[in-house]
């Protein structure tokens, strides 16, 4: 399969691709930029960016240094450096990142914490926040 190139510096190479008729259900660790255009249903952690095409739907916490959002997201997002909601896009659930653009017509429900920190120390954070959403999910979850 031929990696697809984004135009943003921070996405790269697309590396993971979840189709339109995809379903995944689970949290996904990915290396790199994955794309979303099916459902996750359990969050994305540890990847570079995370793109949300218009018809992707995640359902669970996402933990990343970028985010770009132009389908739905239901959960917290984390994203270290930058999250953009594009128009049409969805968000229910907490944001935490150092930069933030929510275009018009762009829906957002939840608190949003502006942080400073530099890129290096937000990607440890962004890991540490990972693991503690999972330890949290985990001891929910019924056994």
């Amino acid at each position: 399969m031929k990696k697809q190139k984004n135009k943003n510096s921070l996405f790269g190479t697309i590396e993971t691709l979840i189709s339109q008729d995809t379903k995944v259900d689970g949290i996904i660790e990915a290396s790199g930029t994955i794309r979303v255009d099916g459902i996750v249903k359990g969050g994305i952690t540890k990847a570079t960016g995370v793109i949300i095409g218009d018809t992707g739907l995640v359902e669970g916490n996402i933990s990343s240094l970028g985010v770009s959002l132009s389908g739905r997201v239901v959960g917290n997002i984390h994203a270290a450096e930058s999250l953009e909601l594009v128009k049409g896009s969805s968000l229910h659930g907490d944001i935490k990142t150092s930069k933030l653009s929510i275009a018009e017509g762009a829906k957002f429900d939840g608190a949003c914490q502006m942080v400073e920190d530099e890129p290096e120390e937000q990607a440890e954070e962004t890991e540490e926040y990972a693991e503690e959403q999972q330890q949290l999910e985990t001891a929910e979850e019924p056994t």
